[in-house]
């Protein structure tokens, strides 16, 4: 334990149950359901196995011999004082029959008037035995660390150290930099919002990058030439397609978007985005060329101050959602000026050639006269409902609008380590539990230790996957003298 080794941590033959979310050790958890029968082995040797199982858990990267500092044989509990019964009883009750109170029959079901009558007896003999042996580890529960993870800010308590090792945590408005901190009743912690979504939210996907490395190693073969022609092309070609795609993004319950269109809606605006350069370019190639040195020199501009700054420069590899909405509206203006069905296909068959445009020179009255004539047909098309499949009517371009706000409150960010949008990880939900003795404010990944943890009848407030025969086993081979 001097390293706080992993060596096996979640092992599949010899299983121990962990503090963390791993799907492995939720596999182990199902498996501790059936912990072989102890009868056969000695007691030194039942001690043994239950104080390794508890402690494979029970802050397992802690060195034993600190441990065995922390642990107290004073159990704190609690008993249910309820008002109204102790009005009506002196406590004599206490001591009728043997002198540990009346015996009510198990077989009948007694309702609450039953309880409080004259004949109700005992107010404790319908209660629940109370589980001391599972506070066995209570003194554990004050770590700061272990309640990082109880808290549900780290997915497990060895991520929760380290948080708090790098100064992610702090303790009522100071920064905190030693897990082993107990918690007094009343202190406020609180971690870095950025540290639990990435604790919390899912990983992003490795597979994923290898497929998109795999194919930039494909694309190294040919030539730059030949791949910017082919993607101009397949822009073009395609524009017709996409606005049948936009109009399936819209299509259904707008204010309610799974996971799987979010990331659609994204990749229509960057494939809209890259579509619009393309057009550009074949239009006007000098001003397109021209544009893209002004966006070079202000990225290079902005770089220079980063570096001023002692910032690091990080150019953002995704369009901001910001830009989104004046996309989608000059996509959609596109869109309504492409020829219809019964019309050339080919947008580029009515651009202007260079080559053409400096060996002819049109007269001036017939350049005034094509551009009057456009401007009449664009403005009778905007103000007439659309007629092809592939355009946009106003309503449909107000949803879209719709989606891309429903997009912003849980934005696209590949700059983070985690998932983005951010969503839980896998197998959270077998975990979710907060203890009774912490008050969480998920919103600012923030709890408050209210006291320590009691033992209750019925009821144990320290989690533990044990029952209470492993835990009393451990705890009587920590109460031995040494």
């Amino acid at each position: 334990m001097k390293f706080r080794r992993t060596f096996r941590f979640h092992g599949l033959q010899r299983p121990r149950v962990r503090q963390t979310w791993n799907k492995y050790n939720l596999f182990n958890i199902l498996r501790n359901t059936s912990i072989p029968p102890l009868t056969t082995k000695t007691f030194f040797q039942q001690k043994w196995f239950a104080k390794s199982l508890a402690r494979g858990y029970h802050g397992e990267h802690i060195k034993e011999r600190q441990w065995e500092r922390m642990f107290s044989r004073r159990i704190n509990s609690v008993v249910n004082m309820d008002p109204r019964y102790m009005a009506l009883h002196d406590g004599s009750e206490q001591a009728a029959g043997r002198g540990s109170g009346l015996k009510l029959d198990p077989s009948r079901k007694y309702t609450r008037p039953e309880r409080y009558g004259p004949d109700a007896g005992n107010n404790l003999v319908d209660e629940k035995r109370t589980p001391y042996m599972g506070m066995t580890f209570a003194p554990m529960e004050r770590r700061l660390d272990i309640a990082v993870y109880r808290a549900m800010f780290a997915s497990s308590a060895r991520q929760a150290r380290q948080f708090v090792v790098h100064g992610a945590v702090t303790v009522n408005g100071k920064k905190m930099i030693y897990p082993g901190y107990l918690l007094n009743p009343g202190d406020l912690f609180q971690v870095d919002m950025d540290h639990v979504l990435y604790a919390t939210g899912a990983p992003k996907n490795t597979r994923r990058n290898g497929v998109k490395r795999q194919a930039s190693e494909d694309a190294e073969s040919k030539s730059p030439e030949e791949l910017e022609a082919a993607a101009k092309t397949r822009a073009l070609a395609n524009l017709p397609a996409m606005a049948q795609r936009a109009k399936k993004l819209i299509h259904g319950d707008v204010s309610k978007l799974s996971h799987k269109e979010r990331r659609n809606l994204r990749a229509f605006v960057q494939d809209a985005h890259k579509t619009m350069q393309y057009l550009k370019e074949a239009q006007n190639p000098a001003a397109a060329a021209e544009a893209a040195a002004e966006a070079e020199a202000e990225a290079e501009a902005e770089a220079e101050e980063e570096e001023g700054e002692g910032e690091t420069n990080s150019t953002p590899t995704y369009i901001p959602q910001s830009q989104w909405k004046a996309i989608i509206d000059e996509f959609v203006d596109m869109v309504r000026a492409m020829p219809k069905q019964g019309a050339d296909p080919t947008p580029e068959s009515s651009l202007p050639r260079s080559d053409e445009s400096s060996s002819s020179q049109p007269s001036s009255s017939t350049d005034a006269e094509a551009e009057a004539e456009a401007a009449t047909s664009e403005k009778t098309h905007r103000n007439t409902a659309p007629q092809s499949a592939s355009d946009l009517s106003d309503k449909e371009l107000e949803r879209f609008h719709e989606l891309l706000k429903l997009e912003e409150e849980n934005p696209y960010d590949p700059s983070k380590p985690y998932k983005t949008p951010w969503r839980p990880r896998m197998y959270m939900e077998h975990f979710a539990h907060i203890p009774r003795y912490l008050e969480v404010n998920q919103n600012i990944c923030a709890a408050v230790y209210l006291r320590h943890p009691v033992a209750r009848p019925g009821e144990a407030e320290v989690p533990s996957p044990f029952d209470e025969s492993i835990q009393q086993l451990a705890f009587n081979w920590y109460l031995r003298r040494r």
